[in-house]
């Protein structure tokens, strides 16, 4: 059987714009006509809020805790992960000039840590009536479109098999090897260990809960780090990636998690690679860089209208300076990047987080696993050359 890829592909793309549009219209009407307190009835906003405190993670995101009222005890829409705004109720609206964007790290039944998309603390944080309010979140759409899109024009050879063996009756190929015995596995779980150091296209491994998957998965990787030097490892959902970040951790392989801290629990904030960047012997040269880069502006900032020639070109070349020292502390947080990457066995991620712009540079081919639950809810690992 044949497949047109470019047709299967565009038409894919077609049906989830189709749905993101549905989504994302039912989501903002429901936003847009109605009241906080209804809002906040359905489970999309908790106002009014109070805030608890605010401080600085490991990665240096400045993070606010805050809380509802013990009165407000309505079901709620709000997870860990989620994109959410904190605001200020002006006028029964949100304006943008006081609210900012953020996600939730950590969520109890009446506190929320969120991770806001800013560098210090808003100066509208402390003038009462603040509440937050659930996002769309688009970045699977796009990502999704993004990739169908490539899907559909590639012309790699490579991919082109890979998407026949997927969508067709091809069949997946496999290499001759010595068979293996790991004796913590048992006979079924061995087989399909092997299966996948055999495989060169794809291996499944499916099963009912409780069978061990999760464990065989684990053992997989443990082997191809025998021959090769980097695994990336996938899951649809931060909470599955972070189990096999624990499972990984625990056998003694060195791994690092990609995506935002805020969206990983503070158990394994350390095994991120922001709080790994932030921990790295030579990031406290890019801190003292970023705190020169601050002063420069703040002494340029001094200057305004009304100054001489002199004046001038001393404002020039303090933003000159800063400019400059920006590159510098760039670069060297890119060797740092760089360098935590390189000495990773394993790189875990969501489907999404394998996206992160920091592993553009890399050349990733598709490893061998697919973990398989009632209906393909999968986890698919890639492997690095």
């Amino acid at each position: 059987m044949s497949i047109n890829l470019k047709e299967y592909f565009n038409t894919l793309k077609e049906l989830i714009l189709l749905e993101k549009k549905a989504d994302q219209d039912d989501f903002l009407q429901k936003i847009n006509s109605t009241s906080f307190i209804q809002l906040r009835k359905e489970g999309v906003c908790w106002y009014p809020a109070i805030v608890e405190s605010t401080s600085f993670d490991m990665a240096e995101r400045f993070t606010i805790k805050i809380s509802r009222p013990k009165e407000h005890t309505e079901n709620h829409l709000f997870q860990s992960g989620k994109a959410v705004c904190l605001f200020v109720n002006i006028n029964g609206k949100i304006d943008e000039k006081c609210s900012v964007n953020g996600t939730i790290n950590k969520l109890s039944d009446n506190v929320m840590n969120i991770t806001l998309n800013c560098d210090d603390e808003p100066e509208w944080i402390n003038m009462g009536k603040v509440g937050v309010q659930l996002l769309f979140d688009e970045t699977s759409y796009s990502e999704s479109v993004k990739c169908l899109n490539k899907l559909a024009t590639t012309d790699n050879k490579r991919i082109i098999e890979l998407c026949s063996i997927l969508l067709t009756n091809k069949n997946a190929t496999k290499k001759e090897h010595a068979p293996i015995t790991i004796p913590n596995l048992n006979e079924s779980q061995n087989i399909a260990v092997n299966e996948a150091i055999a495989a060169n296209d794809i291996a499944i491994i499916h099963g009912p809960p409780g069978t061990g998957k999760t464990t065989t998965l684990i053992e997989a990787v443990k082997q191809c780090l025998k021959t090769e030097k980097q695994v990336m490892v996938s899951a649809p959902s931060n909470a599955a990636v972070d189990l096999l970040v624990n499972k990984l951790d625990a056998a003694g392989i060195k791994v690092v998690r990609i995506g935002n801290p805020a969206r990983v629990t503070e158990e394994q904030l350390n095994k991120t690679l922001d709080a790994q960047i932030a921990n790295h012997a030579d990031y406290k040269m890019v801190r003292a860089m970023k705190k020169q880069i601050d002063e420069f502006r703040h002494l340029a900032g001094k200057y305004k209208r009304n100054f001489g020639q002199q004046e001038r070109e001393q404002r020039r070349l303090l933003y000159a300076e800063a400019t400059k020292l920006h590159k510098e502390s760039q670069a060297l947080e890119d060797f740092i990047v760089n360098d935590i990457l390189n000495k990773s066995q394993v790189i875990a991620c969501t489907l999404v987080g394998a996206t992160n712009y920091k592993l553009k540079a890399e050349y990733i081919q598709p490893f061998l696993l697919m973990k398989l639950h009632k209906v393909w809810n999968h986890i698919v690992g890639y492997q690095f050359h």
